[in-house]
Order: structure tokens, then C-alpha cells, then sequence
């Protein structure tokens, strides 16, 4: 379920978002996909059994986990708020290093001379793999929790879909450090022989774990979404005002003589938006026009005003939100 939650947010990310936006959080998502996917036994065998069958595909796996994770921290609170000192620190690279560093290290001294697709309850009974386990979790939880204390403090200023995609983040994360938490203390009952607590918590890991998957997928496929279905309704507008205003611009064009002739709307058709704004400002044009002789009728001068309106509208929206949050995706 993580794996498919975690591919169909890939799919929207690639789709859905700008041409020109970062592709941080994209990366980080095929990162973690690919980590989820190799959780599935029936891949996971094979692959770990083509490396030598002593669970180096796990290894792989996590590292894939923990760099997709690293670069999700970063690319989400890149977008919103990396002043903080603690948030860098946390998200750096350096963390990330020596984080990697001792999980390679801890995975070397495991004892694991078989495949297994349970690999902590096979030898979580070794410090080694306690450690190796932790380590992932603690460095889970950190990036997590300085990516959804960023999200949540912009939770007060965000309005719609915005607020909705950092209010999830947010839930997200709180639930993922939950799940950090469980699998933390899971590793230490094992390792010290209190298998009936590991049991207990073993209850709390599954929900925690998917739920804050689904919340983090819905919170980051939310913004690219929205705006793909706000600017597919808007060129739907745009296109039916262009409609409505081609007889009256082909009036307006035909009488003047220094206006644009209808060979621009050729040339224009690739930007419906472009096109609106030629229409209206030539039809604005040769209504003031002494030497045209041009009028509108009540209808299409009611046209011609709400096209105005609906281009004046999308440059509003536009420029608040270019300048206040940078796209991540």
C-alpha cells in the first residue's frame, strides 16, 4: 500500500508539476518508491538473492529510504521557510553523512548469513541490528519533525489548497515520528528480551506507518493538483471568452486600418491568454477611436468587461503567490 501510494504521488509529480520548478521532492519521491517498492517480498528476494543473498538489498533499500527522506526535508521546507539555524542543521548533509556512515557500519557487524524478509524480527536480537534499526528511525523522525514544524508554522498565513497541503504535511509528519517512535522502542524491547511490549507495539506500527504515508502523499500531490485543475478551468473561461469576442474584434480590426488583422489570431492561438488580452485591448481601442467609428452593443460590452475582469483576476492570483513561496516539485 506505501509503495502504490508512494508511485502514484511520483506520477502526479510528474505530470502536474511546472516546467521550471525544482525537482527535489520529485527525486525524493522516486527515491522512497523505489526504497518501498523493495519491501515487497516478491521482489525483494529475488534482488537480495542477485547480490549475494545476505540481505544487502536491505541495506540498499534503506540507504534509498534515508536519501529520499533527506531530500523530501530539504525540498519541502526549501519551499517555505529554511532560515531557521536548527532546521538546516537538521536537514544538512552532514547529519545525513554520519547517519549513513554508522547504518553501513551496524549493518557490517550483523550477523545475517540468509535472505530474510523480516529482517528485525530474524536478528533484531542483535545490538547491531538494534542499532542498525535505530539509526534509520532517529534520523526518520528528525527530518520529519523539523520538515512539519516548518509546515505547521505555515499553516497561520496559508489560505486554500496551500493550507490544506501544509496542514496535511504537518498531520503527516506528526504521525511519522508516532511510527518512528513505535519502531524505536519495538528494536529496544527486542534487544533486550521484553518480547511481549515488541508484540503491543507491533499493533500501533502498521496504521501509524501507512496513515503517515498517505498523509505526507496527499500534502505534497495537493498543490500540483489543484493548480492543474485551476489553470485547466481558467483556459476553459479563457478560450469560451475568446469565443464570445472574435465577432466583435473582427468588427473592431476591419475598421481600423493600423489595427492587427486576423492573421494574429494564428499566430496567438498557441497563448489563449495572450490572445484574450490582444482581443480586449483592441476592441478597448477602437471604441475610442474617432476614425473607426466602432461601438459596442450591451451585450458585448458586458463580454468585453467580464473578460477584463477575468484577466485582471489571474494576474492578481499570480504574483502574491510567485513571490511568496517558491514550488518545490
Amino acid at each position: 500500500m506505501a509503495a502504490a501510494l508512494m508511485w502514484a504521488l511520483v506520477i502526479i509529480l510528474l505530470f502536474f508539476r511546472r516546467r521550471r520548478s525544482s525537482r527535489t521532492v520529485t527525486y525524493s519521491a522516486v527515491a522512497i518508491a523505489l526504497s518501498m517498492t523493495l519491501n515487497i517480498d516478491t521482489l525483494y528476494v529475488p534482488f537480495d538473492r542477485f547480490l549475494g543473498g545476505t540481505n544487502w538489498g536491505d541495506l540498499l533499500a534503506n540507504i534509498a529510504l534515508m536519501v529520499g527522506i533527506f531530500f523530501l526535508g530539504r525540498g519541502v521546507t526549501a519551499a517555505y521557510d529554511f532560515s531557521n539555524i536548527v532546521t538546516r542543521l537538521a536537514l544538512g548533509r552532514g547529519v545525513l553523512t554520519v547517519a549513513l556512515a554508522g547504518v553501513v557500519i551496524s549493518f557490517m557487524l550483523i550477523d545475517h548469513a540468509h535472505t530474510s524478509t523480516q529482517f528485525m524480527l530474524d536478528f533484531g536480537s542483535q545490538p547491531a541490528a538494534a542499532v542498525y534499526s535505530i539509526l534509520q528511525y532517529v534520523y526518520y523522525g528528525v527530518v520529519v519533525g523539523a520538515m512539519g514544524w516548518i509546515c505547521l508554522d505555515q499553516q497561520r498565513s496559508a489560505t486554500g489548497s496551500l493550507r490544506a497541503s501544509v496542514t496535511s504535511l504537518a498531520a503527516g509528519s506528526g504521525l511519522a515520528i508516532i511510527a518512528c517512535a513505535v519502531v524505536i522502542t519495538m528494536d529496544l524491547s527486542h534487544v533486550t528480551g521484553d518480547l511481549a511490549l515488541m508484540n503491543v507495539m507491533r499493533l500501533f506500527y502498521g496504521p501509524s506507518y501507512v496513515g503517515a504515508i498517505a498523509l505526507l502523499c496527499f500534502g505534497l500531490a495537493l498543490p500540483p493538483a489543484a493548480r492543474w485543475t485551476r489553470n485547466t478551468a481558467r483556459l476553459q473561461v479563457t478560450k469560451r471568452y475568446i469565443k464570445l469576442l472574435t465577432p466583435s474584434w473582427e468588427a473592431a480590426a476591419a475598421q481600423r486600418p493600423t489595427a492587427t488583422r486576423l492573421g494574429s489570431i494564428t499566430r496567438q492561438a498557441e497563448n489563449p491568454e495572450q490572445l484574450l488580452h490582444r482581443q480586449v485591448v483592441e476592441i478597448r481601442d477602437a471604441t475610442i477611436d474617432p476614425r473607426s467609428g466602432f461601438a459596442l452593443d450591451e451585450r458585448a460590452a458586458t463580454i468585453i468587461d467580464r473578460a477584463e475582469a477575468h484577466l485582471l483576476a489571474g494576474d492578481r492570483v499570480r504574483a502574491p503567490r510567485a513571490r511568496a513561496v517558491r514550488p518545490a516539485t
